[in-house]
């Protein structure tokens, strides 16, 4: 079946050409494409921009940081932490402090690392209030070696390094020659245990009378000098009965023979005898 071409020039009834859209109009179809697609561009720049002064915008910005658990950190730098955290760069345009963009985790994980927590929670109120709760490690000593300040687990293991002393823990002064290198051999197990023994010891006997305040530790461990809060030093020798050392201490306390303000030290080294000066 043939289809002829109507037509009042015969010589194009045969002709395979086809009929071309002039230049001009497929030049104008390829402006209006790059137009459009200029206008898309246009858009798309428009809304990053409101998008961003949206999402920057400074009633949406994380900057009233409530502290709660810390016992150990001034406040204020640990605050400042949070805001220079808060303030690094998210997404090439944005930061993490806007409301809607603030990643809990990350930062949680960034105060669990930085000050050493058993664990920490966040909670963000609208419009830009941030709650942080510490959940510290359970710590029994302050261990003080050349100036500095770490807290001390029950074990013996650091919890983490500390600005200045608290008076709820005791503090174990370090004036051995010994440098520990790393927290797991501070103290041998058996110098812990030594250690334990003495307060527990203590609080049984004297508890309701003198308070550890601080133990010297230094490389003769058959002499300790515990400092006590009623401003005297008590030397024991760890390496003998202590039970009767202490002993002799709450006797002496029970007589009324030792009045804190007279005395520099108590000296229970010695059997039965006490001296003190």
């Amino acid at each position: 079946m043939s289809i002829s071409i109507k037509t009042n020039k015969p010589w194009q009834k045969h002709s395979g050409y086809k009929a071309h859209k002039p230049r001009g109009l497929y030049y104008d179809e390829l402006v209006k494409k790059r137009r459009s697609s200029i206008v898309r561009i246009i858009y798309i720049i428009i809304f990053i921009l409101i998008l961003q002064s949206f999402f920057q915008a400074p009633f949406l910005s994380l900057r009233k940081i409530e502290l709660s658990g810390n016992s150990f950190y001034k406040d204020e730098e640990v605050k400042q932490y949070i805001q220079t955290a808060l303030e690094r760069k998210k997404w090439l345009f944005f930061q993490d402090n806007n409301f809607f963009l603030f990643d809990a985790d990350s930062l949680r994980n960034q105060l669990i690392k930085q000050y050493n927590l058993s664990d920490a929670s966040i909670k963000k109120t609208f419009p830009n209030k941030l709650s942080v709760k510490f959940v510290e490690k359970t710590s029994q000593f302050i261990w003080k070696k050349n100036d500095s300040y770490y807290l001390m687990d029950a074990k013996g293991q650091l919890n983490g390094q500390i600005n200045e002393i608290n008076d709820k823990y005791i503090i174990l002064a370090d004036f051995r020659s010994y440098q520990p290198q790393n927290n797991e051999n501070i103290f041998r197990s058996d110098e812990i245990e030594l250690i334990q023994g003495i307060i527990t010891l203590w609080k049984d006997k004297l508890a309701n009378m003198v308070k550890i305040e601080a133990i010297n530790i230094g490389d003769d461990w058959s002499a300790f000098d515990i400092k006590t809060n009623l401003s005297y030093i008590v030397q024991i020798n760890p390496q003998d009965d202590v039970n009767a050392q202490l002993e002799n201490y709450r006797r002496i306390l029970l007589e009324g023979n030792v009045v804190g303000t007279d005395i520099n030290y108590i000296d229970l080294r010695f059997g039965e005898k006490v001296y003190f000066k």
